[in-house]
């Protein structure tokens, strides 16, 4: 028996949005959580306001990450120009924007390069994108929008570029760890959606929403174990010692679902942790990929439960 198939079929995007500022700008305001789903990005859609103004001119989509950073969104209904590559580039400057994003019809081969530039001599801290919006449909139904990323920021080319402090072996490995954590977790994870540029030291931090939290993970070269830790460290110690032993009253139910945890109170400290661990050694290279794979497959378990906390 063979399934009967539709076809296909490329919607213009001015049939759907005729007009940008007035149509395009205020539904993709509406629908971050989809551009954010292709960029990785976990936007707060609740700090979203569009046509801001900077100086004599207003950017289209003014907002912030789950980390609190600040991202401008800049869109056309036509092939990328210079003049919005350059209103990109203003508006990051004069917002201090940590993420920049250019969403557009098409993109010219040279403003794909220009971008691919701006990534590689930015700080850190600072991240462009460049995607294509399209719409499509199957037969009679409803049109569909899709993104498509055509550059983002290369986390292995950002954290290598840079010279790391006291250059130790181990410094060195920790690095290239992170870099290769976050290369495969990019196309593995199912709910990781904010990104920190590798650095030469034990741990690697994932913010995912949580309030007072995030996720720590760690490689301990001595011990020879990994782990993913639920770090409460945020607010007053008051605040975070009571956060703790809300979860700690759920220990039961967390346990079931997350497996035997290590709880730290840590009264005479402001942070609390809750964390899981297994014996890996990231350096060695019968263990490596399977700390890597243990990492992310675990932290989005943290994040499956712990993100039920989300609302308080």
């Amino acid at each position: 028996m063979t399934t009967k198939l539709g076809k296909l079929e490329r919607v213009e995007i001015r049939e759907i949005w005729s007009h940008e500022a007035q149509m395009l700008t205020p539904w993709l305001a509406r629908h971050l959580g989809e551009l954010g789903e292709e960029i990785l990005i976990d936007f707060d859609e609740d700090a979203t306001s569009t046509e801001v103004p900077v100086g004599g001119f207003s950017i289209d989509i003014l907002g912030k990450d789950s980390d609190g950073r600040t991202v401008i969104i800049e869109n056309q209904l036509e092939r990328t120009d210079h003049d919005h590559l350059g209103k990109c580039i203003t508006y990051a400057a004069g917002k201090g924007a940590s993420t920049i994003i250019w969403v557009t019809k098409e993109a010219r081969e040279e403003h794909r390069k220009a971008v691919e530039w701006l990534n590689s001599i930015s700080l850190d801290e600072v991240r462009f994108f460049l995607v294509q919006i399209e719409v499509w449909r199957i037969g009679d139904s409803a049109p569909a929008p899709k993104f498509n990323v055509v550059e983002s920021p290369n986390e292995w080319a950002k954290a290598m570029s840079r010279p790391v402090t006291k250059s130790t072996p181990l410094k060195l490995a920790q690095r290239e760890f992170w870099v290769d954590f976050v290369d495969y977790a990019r196309q593995h994870t199912r709910r990781i959606r904010s990104w920190h540029t590798p650095h030469p030291q034990h741990w690697h931090d994932i913010s995912f929403g949580l309030k007072g939290a995030h996720l720590s993970l760690t490689a301990n070269s001595k011990e020879k174990t990994v782990s993913v830790q639920l770090y409460i460290d945020s607010g007053s110690q008051e605040d975070n010692k009571a956060f703790f032993d809300r979860l700690h009253r759920d220990r039961a139910t967390l346990e079931q679902q997350l497996g035997k945890l290590h709880w730290l109170r840590n009264d005479a400290k402001q942070a609390s942790i809750v964390y899981l661990n297994t014996k890996l050694d990231f350096q060695s290279p019968t263990d490596r990929q399977q700390a890597i794979e243990w990492l992310v497959e675990h932290a989005d378990q943290f994040i499956d439960v712990f993100g039920q906390y989300r609302e308080g």
